[in-house]
């Protein structure tokens, strides 16, 4: 990762992406960050909790936190939920985008999952393919799609007809059917 970078990353408070935040942050880049939140001053106060677990001093945090654009949204709202003045200004900016905004919970409703997770998902593709300058989208996925498959699985073989457990946890769902979409954007 390469200094001088403009990167947009989604689930930078989760486990996950608040340890990608950090490694970008500490590799210089510029980071925009979009959280979910009412207000800015709602997402700041929660990104600097993430900031103080990940580098443990009042300090540390303080510096990393001015190296990012907290920018307040949602990835399951049309133009994820920002202004039009702002989303331009992002399309002209972004050079990377990591995606890892996801809803992980087991006793979420599929709706609701599939709205974050695969409606989500398509709303940070619509982004990318607006972004002028974009060289790269990271989706951090999920190692669950296998299914109850044993043995290698790869990108290759995300639809071979395997089944889920019998609770078919949402995380799995969404999933299976985000990547089912994803051939036909």
């Amino acid at each position: 990762m390469s200094k001088n970078r403009n990167i947009f990353l989604t689930g930078g408070t989760g486990f996950l992406g608040s340890n990608l935040l950090r490694l970008i942050l500490e590799n210089g880049c510029n980071v925009y960050l979009l959280v979910r939140g009412a207000d800015k001053d709602f997402c700041k106060k929660r990104i600097d909790n993430v900031l103080i677990k990940l580098f443990g001093t009042n300090t540390l945090a303080r510096h990393y936190a001015k190296k990012i654009n907290i920018i307040c949204g949602e990835i399951e709202k049309d133009d994820l939920g920002i202004s039009s003045g702002m989303f331009d200004i992002l399309a002209n900016t972004i050079d990377e985008i990591f995606h890892c905004a996801a809803i992980i919970g087991f006793n979420i409703q599929l709706d609701k999952g599939r709205q974050t997770n695969v409606q989500g998902t398509h709303n940070i593709l619509q982004f990318a393919q607006r972004c002028k300058r974009i060289k790269k989208l990271s989706y951090i996925s999920t190692t669950f799609i296998a299914g109850t498959k044993g043995g290698m699985f790869s990108e290759e073989d995300f639809d071979i007809g395997q089944t889920f457990n019998n609770y078919e946890n949402l995380f799995r769902k969404t999933s299976y059917h985000y990547r089912m979409e994803r051939i036909y954007l």
